[in-house]
């Protein structure tokens, strides 16, 4: 067996240290199935549960299960129908939001790279989770009134079409 060695000036020859591959990122073995985790997300968060996202699974149960409590709270005339309209947008963006993840899993799987930052978009989720859960208990106790939010929704439409237009003009800067 032959050793690798340096040699110094000095005549001394030093052993050199063995070069060790980088681990490489294998993904998961099990293939997820994008249209399983689209059908099993009928039932909010179910999909991102197959899909072993459990922060997003929390998060679309959550956002469900808020949309349902303001429908309950609100007046049928003054914001009823606003919280009536957020159901199937929370439904249907659960189940898009599954599909993709699976591809995205399998695409990872399958080409050994990880390419998405899980600790970024678990923040996100979290801060989702914290944004609904304060909502809901400034509403409990009578600091909040979900009404206004049936008055004042356009304002996160303005706000949501500056986030993206500011992320198009200008670049995802780093």
């Amino acid at each position: 067996m032959e050793e690798n060695v340096v040699s110094s000036g000095s005549g001394v020859d030093a052993p050199q240290p063995a070069r060790v591959a980088p681990p490489v990122y294998r993904g998961s073995s099990h293939k997820r199935s994008p249209a399983l985790a689209a059908f099993l997300s009928f039932f909010p968060g179910l999909g991102h549960l197959y899909n072993g996202e459990i922060g997003k699974a929390l998060a679309f149960i959550c956002a469900f299960a808020t949309v349902i409590f303001g429908l309950a709270e609100t007046d049928h005339d003054n914001g009823g129908i606003f919280f009536g309209l957020l159901i199937p947008f929370v439904l249907f963006y659960n189940m898009i939001e599954a599909y993709r993840s699976a591809e995205r899993i399998n695409l990872q799987s399958m080409s050994g790279v990880a390419t998405v930052d899980e600790p970024a978009s678990n923040r996100l989720w979290g801060w989702s989770l914290v944004a609904m859960g304060g909502i809901l208990l400034l509403h409990n106790m009578n600091l909040f009134r979900l009404q206004w939010i049936s008055k004042l929704w356009p304002v996160l439409m303005i706000g949501a079409g500056v986030v993206l237009l500011r992320g198009s003009l200008f670049g995802n800067r780093q």
